[in-house]
């Protein structure tokens, strides 16, 4: 019996792209991508926010796992201590469970989600500040002990590349209800 080299070496090169195209498939298929949120709740916040600050270009969300993500563009290259408050508190009045478990059972199969990131960007698409804010309190402890239920009362904020740290305005817009 005699052995086609070349044709063996045919198969191992076509073995080994279809290995690499399906490693490919799998990463690009199991990467989370962004679906645009719309409900009745955001496009209200959206109208509203606009209509407090005229220097808001443009809202957006999304719903990126785990959680809500927006986006904030200005019409201008830096935000006044006010109009940071407004947008904070717009928000704090906005995010609650009953908001992510609607954006769960509609964009993430009835999968509960557990933040809520809302990244502010000037005219160029420069991050001024990044806020956040979890269900829960601690993240590697069980959501269902109620010592660590937050429900997205605390946020944080990441101003530019800097670390994370407590918002400064959490005391001031911790009880909005």
């Amino acid at each position: 019996m005699e052995l086609n080299i070349m044709g063996n070496k045919k198969n191992i090169k076509k073995i080994i792209i279809t290995i690499i195209l399906l490693s490919l498939t799998f990463v690009l298929s199991s990467c989370s991508r962004d679906k645009k949120v719309k409900l009745e709740e955001t496009n209200q916040f959206i109208k509203e926010m606009k209509e407090v600050n005229t220097n808001i270009s443009n809202i957006r969300f999304y719903h990126r796992r785990p959680g809500l993500r927006s986006e904030i563009i200005l019409d201008k290259d830096e935000l006044s201590q006010l109009e940071l408050e407004e947008i904070v508190k717009g928000y704090k009045e906005l995010v609650n469970t009953n908001l992510l478990e609607k954006v769960g059972n509609k964009y993430a199969k009835g999968a509960k989600l557990t933040r809520c990131t809302v990244d502010i960007l000037n005219s160029k698409k420069e991050e001024l500040y990044s806020l956040e804010t979890y269900y829960v309190k601690k993240l590697n402890v069980d959501d269902r002990i109620p010592s660590n239920i937050d429900e997205y009362k605390t946020w944080y904020i990441n101003y530019g590349s800097s670390d994370r740290e407590k918002f400064i305005f959490k005391e001031k817009y911790l009880d909005l209800n």
